[in-house]
């Protein structure tokens, strides 16, 4: 019995039901020998893979079916670590530790091979609309990752976004989970030639690790540094028909409740907006912006929302607005574009830098996600909600009536 034996209804109704993961082939391969055999039931157009070294056979089987690669439209790979060389950290660490030790060493190429051969053979996959490299298994929670791990996972992104590359597929929509900023050095990984690669991505999500552990006050990173050179503000220059971007830096891992508290230096490190963003640049068909651990004056972010007026969702997480409370950020918004069917949301911790009188706890925006450095999470929602009323009440008093469809149009979430 193969899968094609199976009537057609079932084989949609399982197919249909979610994006099927790696352990679900296992279970269809007891009824199909070949992974490529799902391409009979003309039902598979997701894939998604959990790819360790055992799994690199069935991803070739893929590349090789035929009939299967007419088919396939959307590749998530995550990358599990080959477990007898050890955990990601461990594979990259002890190679640092060999080269300081003036040891032999084996290049990192050799935890990479597999993949290679996979990638060597994805330009049959010439239909791809979605492409995706997930760093974490797509089921689990997210967790911090390490520098180590982030330059373990950069090559295996690389060789994707290089491999949708070849297969000359009109690639619609691309995202990178927990790259390592070095991967857009040129002569490093080839992600700085993504906006010539991909010029008509639809969809854009860049996570990149903000490598550098050092929270020293006035301590540029080497994150900040290489995002400096403007690779990608040149990349997305050239990508004119984005209608969502997501753009995030995330630190290596958390810092700790006494690092927070003590000096804040941790929270207060961003990347410059106009480094990574072309401001000059308008996307016609945006509707979806999130901008993660960035830093801009009022009117630089102000002038890049408000003139694109496609926007429907705008996401501002951990963001750094240089001398600006939301006293004047928020009206200034609402009066520059209609929100009445537009959405901002404020998540993590928006610093105020007194450009009015307000206090301090004013400028604060706490999600209550970060009850794990002490904050008690009924304090911190209070705290959310009382924030929330004095500023609808400040805008009724100061900007008139809010749209009465909408009388929330900004939220924090």
């Amino acid at each position: 019995m193969n899968l094609a034996s199976f009537p057609r209804e079932i084989i949609d109704l399982i197919l249909t039901s979610g994006d099927l993961e790696l352990k679900d082939y296992r279970q269809l391969r007891l009824v199909c020998r070949r992974i490529g055999e799902i391409a009979n039931s003309y039902a598979l157009a997701q894939l998604k893979f959990n790819v360790s070294e055992e799994d690199l056979d069935l991803l070739n089987n893929v590349a090789n079916s035929p009939v299967y690669v007419r088919h396939l439209t959307s590749l998530a790979l995550h990358v599990v670590p080959i477990k007898k060389y050890g955990p990601a950290d461990e594979q990259v660490t002890t190679r640092h530790a060999d080269i300081l030790a003036g040891r032999n060493t084996i290049s990192l190429d050799r935890f990479h091979d597999g993949i290679k051969s996979f990638v060597a053979k994805i330009p049959k996959l010439g239909h791809l609309k979605v492409c995706a490299f997930i760093r974490r298994n797509p089921s689990a929670e997210p967790v911090p990752i390490s520098e180590d791990e982030a330059l373990f996972y950069a090559p295996y992104a690389y060789f994707l976004v290089q491999a949708a590359y070849k297969s000359g597929a009109a690639l619609q929509s691309l995202e990178l989970d927990g790259i390592h900023p070095s991967a857009f050095d040129t002569g490093g990984y080839g992600l700085y030639d993504l906006g010539d690669w991909f010029p008509h991505l639809t969809k854009l999500s860049l996570k990149i690790i903000d490598n550098d552990n050092n929270f020293t006050e006035g301590h540029v990173s080497d994150c900040a540094i290489t995002m400096n050179r403007g690779v990608i503000r040149g990349a997305l220059a050239k990508m004119r028909q984005l209608n969502k971007l997501d753009l995030s830096f995330v630190l290596p891992d958390l810092p700790t409740r006494e690092s927070s508290l003590d000096g804040e230096n941790a929270w207060e490190r961003h990347i410059d907006l106009e480094d990574v963003i072309p401001l000059d640049v308008t996307w016609p068909n945006l509707e979806n912006l999130l901008l993660a651990r960035i830093k801009a004056p009022r009117q630089q972010l102000q002038a890049l929302i408000l003139k694109h007026h496609t926007l429907k969702v705008v996401r501002l997480e951990l963001v750094d607005l240089d001398k600006i409370s939301w006293k004047q950020f928020l009206p200034e918004l609402r009066r520059g574009m209609d929100w009445s069917k537009r959405r901002l949301v404020l998540r993590g911790i928006s610093y105020g830098r007194r450009e009015d009188e307000a206090r301090m706890d004013e400028n604060l925006v706490l999600d209550y996600e970060y009850n794990d450095f002490g904050w008690d999470k009924t304090d911190v929602l209070a705290g959310r909600f009382r924030l929330g009323d004095a500023i609808e009440k400040w805008m009724r008093e100061k900007d008139g009536t809010l749209p009465l469809d909408n009388p929330r149009w900004w939220q924090f979430a």
